[in-house]
């Protein structure tokens, strides 16, 4: 009874995986998608926008790419490679083309991603009513999902859009809920992130010391990780608290050495702009109005920069500062254009509406998770009892389903060894006549013209001896073709200029032969390369019409060489592949047990190419 129910447990288990495994497999998107897939995230991560585009372009250019699993996420990370290009409205729009399939794939993650960045990008793009209707749909997803990491960059997203809309106590207050999510998911990354920006905030608020505070410890960890981007984005909230103490000295030092971390990182991140805002805000503070216009030139050449009206109206402060009126005119007009105080108050009644319902949603998942608990309990025994009823009755079907796999299997192998041993033997029959016709056209025809010779001019030596000289060496001919007794003594180039030369003179075809470093092929490659060559020029002789053949073989690359026939025939020998006959498996057996590849073309000059790779 034991040993019963052991079995039947190991049966289960086994079937578990099995179904596990293929369930995965079938979700496991092909090697070409995902490689090309994570190629381009590969060059977005180190800046080559460019050869990550042409990464994307190959990979929608696959047939059916539409059908592949990966396909919704080739389309985010397309969007976010637009974004990073500046190009909000194609990114919105590739971002919103995901939508369709987040509920088929079936990932709370991409959900997530999709809407907090179709956030992102519409608080960039001044829409401030669209960018908080994603970020309720990204803030509500997460709450489900219920991963901590994904809570601390939802709620850090939407701090960053209160802070840029100067509503500093809102963002201080997301701020801290993402750093204590980022804490509770052990996220270093996200931790910096929401101190180093709760600090700006607090800078804001007034609270300098809870400021140093925040940016001191975001700055320590980044420096514990050693991470130059992360260094490089604590050094705004330095600055801003610096200059908020009045330590104009540590402004400077924090200042160079964000400039030494700026220069060694790619200057069209977000992280970089934000560096390169709080040194234009530094440089415009001191009334250095030259080297804060330089600054601001930079901020403006960014896709990325959102308060556009606020910009326009520093860069043009710089131009009065400095006697450009006409272009300082030009900016001021250009900054006006951008505001628009009805759209602020709007966002402003929206953002506390949000803020209202984030806490009624926060209370309502308190209430649900208590909820949950109670029910799960009640659950647990259920489901066990009815997973393993389905595991025992797939565990039978899949049992059946290998047996006949197995009985499929080994009768495709069963046929595979006899069509082999088939192919064997034509082979060797193939052959036999072959040599079995030359002894009988060539070497009987002679022996019987010897014969009557000696009846009729037996007295005649030197036309026996003619008749001798022709057989032996028609016997000789066909022993050198079986193998050529050479190889003992004579290399395959040596080998190889003999044999062209004789079958040039006795077929009257144009034969030439070159080589190039092939004194380190082995004797076994060369064997096979000297039938390969007799093979495919015998064919060439019998069934074409060529007037000139070429033959090369060139082993200049230690773990390469090419064999190149090329020829003038206007007809087809058989050993291509619109022929019959055994020229053709002839050959790529005997390519194929060197382990070569082979190669045809014929150019526009009508010139045929044989190409032997091995």
């Amino acid at each position: 009874m034991n040993r019963t129910v052991g079995h039947i447990l190991s049966i289960i288990l086994s079937t578990t995986f099995a179904i596990i495994t293929c369930r995965a497999s079938e979700q496991t998107p092909k090697p070409d998608h995902k490689q090309l897939y994570e190629q381009a995230a590969q060059l977005m991560a180190e800046g080559n926008l460019s050869e990550a585009q042409l990464c994307f372009d190959k990979a929608f250019a696959i047939p059916d790419i539409e059908h592949s699993p990966i396909y919704p996420l080739l389309l985010n990370e397309q969007a976010t490679l637009m974004t990073w290009r500046g190009e909000r409205s194609d990114a919105i729009n590739a971002k919103r083309s995901v939508i369709p399939y987040l509920d088929s794939f079936g990932d709370k993650e991409l959900d997530i991603s999709v809407y907090s960045d179709l956030g992102i990008l519409y608080h960039r793009s001044n829409m401030t009513d669209s960018a908080i209707y994603f970020h309720e749909k990204a803030d509500s997803v997460a709450r489900v999902f219920g991963d901590p990491g994904w809570q601390a960059s939802v709620t850090h997203n939407i701090g960053v859009m209160y802070y840029n809309l100067r509503r500093f106590n809102d963002a201080a207050q997301y701020l801290e809920r993402a750093a204590q999510y980022a804490i509770d998911s052990n996220d270093t990354y996200s931790i910096i992130c929401a101190r180093q920006l709760l600090s700006v905030a607090e800078t804001e608020r007034g609270n300098i010391e809870e400021a140093g505070t925040q940016a001191r410890m975001a700055w320590n960890d980044a420096l514990t990780l050693d991470d130059k981007s992360l260094q490089l984005r604590c050094i705004p909230s330095l600055y801003r608290y610096f200059e908020a103490a009045g330590r104009n000295d540590s402004v400077d030092r924090y200042m160079d050495i964000g400039y030494d971390l700026y220069s060694q990182l790619p200057q069209n991140s977000v992280i970089s702009l934000g560096y390169v805002m709080a040194r234009a805000r530094m440089h415009y503070n001191r009334h250095q109005w030259d080297k804060a216009l330089h600054w601001y030139e930079i901020q403006e050449k960014s896709p990325m920069q959102s308060n556009r009206a606020a910009l326009l109206s520093h860069i043009g402060n710089c131009y009065h500062h400095l006697g450009r009126y006409e272009e300082a005119c030009r900016y001021l007009d250009s900054a006006r254009i951008y505001t628009d105080s009805i759209a602020n108050m709007n966002a402003a009644a929206r953002l506390e509406e949000f803020n209202i319902k984030y806490k009624a949603l926060e209370r309502e998942m308190e209430n649900s998770t208590l909820r949950m608990n109670v029910l799960k309990r009640d659950r647990i025994l259920l489901a066990v009892a009815l997973i393993i009823a389905i595991l025992a009755v797939m565990s039978m079907v899949m049992y059946r389903r290998s047996k006949k796999a197995r009985s499929a299997m080994e009768e495709m192998e069963r046929r595979r060894q006899l069509e082999t041993a088939q192919h064997y033997i034509q082979g060797l029959e193939d052959e036999r006549k072959y040599f079995a016709k030359e002894l009988h056209d060539g070497v009987a025809n002679d022996l019987l013209g010897l014969k009557m010779k000696l009846y009729t001019h037996g007295d005649d030596p030197r036309s026996v001896e003619k008749m001798i000289d022709n057989t032996r060496e028609t016997v000789r001919r066909i022993a050198h073709e079986l193998m050529p007794p050479e190889f003992d003594r004579l290399s395959l180039s040596e080998i190889l200029s003999y044999y062209t030369s004789t079958l040039s003179t006795n077929s009257g075809t144009d034969i030439t032969y070159t080589s190039t470093g092939i004194g380190s092929i082995t004797p076994s490659i060369g064997r096979e390369l000297y039938r390969i060559t007799q093979e495919h020029l015998m064919n060439l002789l019998q069934h074409g019409n060529a007037t000139h053949i070429s033959i090369n073989i060139t082993n200049d690359h230690p773990d390469k060489g090419t064999l190149t026939i090329t020829d003038n025939s206007t007809t087809t020998p058989p050993d291509q592949p619109s022929g019959t006959g055994i020229g053709l498996r002839t050959i790529a057996d005997r390519a194929k047990a060197i382990g070569a590849q082979i190669h045809r073309n014929t150019d526009s000059d009508n010139l045929n190419t044989f190409i032997l790779i091995f």
